[in-house]
C-alpha cells in the first residue's frame, strides 16, 4: 500500500496502461489516432446496443401498469421507509408534466455544460474558472 493519505492504496494500473497506450496512438499521428477514435465510437455503439437488448430481454410489461395499491404495498412492506412521493404508478406515474419537467431539467444541464466547454477557451484562468463553473452548474441542476 502507498502510505500517503492523498494517494489510494494502490496503483490503477488499468488507467495508467490505457493513458500510456492513447499517449502513444496520440504521438503517431493523426491517422492511427482517427483510427482509435472510430473503433472505440464502434465499442461505445456496441455496448449501447448490448445494454437495449438486454433491456428488452429482462424487462416486464407489468412495470408499466404498477398501481398506487401496488406501491402502497412495496412501502409497507419496507417498515423503515419513510413514503417518497412515488406518483401514481404506472407507465407516467407524474404525468406529462413529470416528464417534461424532468427531460427540461436534463436539456439546461446539456446547454449548461455544453455553455462551459464552449466559454472554457476564452477564459482568463481555465483551471480555476472552469471547476467552479462546473460545480455551480451542477447545483444549479440538481436543485
Amino acid at each position: 500500500p502507498i502510505d500517503m493519505p492523498f494517494l489510494a492504496d494502490y496503483p490503477d494500473w488499468t488507467a495508467f496502461c490505457i493513458t500510456v497506450v492513447l499517449s502513444i496512438v496520440l504521438s503517431v499521428g493523426v491517422q492511427e489516432s482517427t483510427r482509435f477514435n472510430n473503433l472505440f465510437t464502434l465499442l461505445n455503439l456496441a455496448v449501447v446496443a448490448f445494454v437495449i437488448v438486454a433491456g428488452f430481454i429482462k424487462s416486464s410489461t407489468d412495470n408499466w401498469h404498477i398501481t398506487v395499491d401496488n406501491l402502497n404495498q412495496t412501502i409497507m412492506a419496507n417498515e423503515k421507509a419513510v413514503r417518497p412521493n412515488l406518483g401514481s404508478g404506472g407507465f407516467f406515474p407524474f404525468g406529462i408534466s413529470g416528464m417534461l419537467s424532468g427531460a427540461a431539467t436534463c436539456f439546461y444541464g446539456f446547454v449548461g455544460f455544453d455553455a462551459i466547454a464552449t466559454t472554457g477557451e476564452e477564459t482568463r484562468n481555465p483551471q480555476r474558472s472552469i471547476p467552479i463553473a462546473i460545480v455551480i452548474s451542477l447545483s444549479v441542476v440538481c436543485l
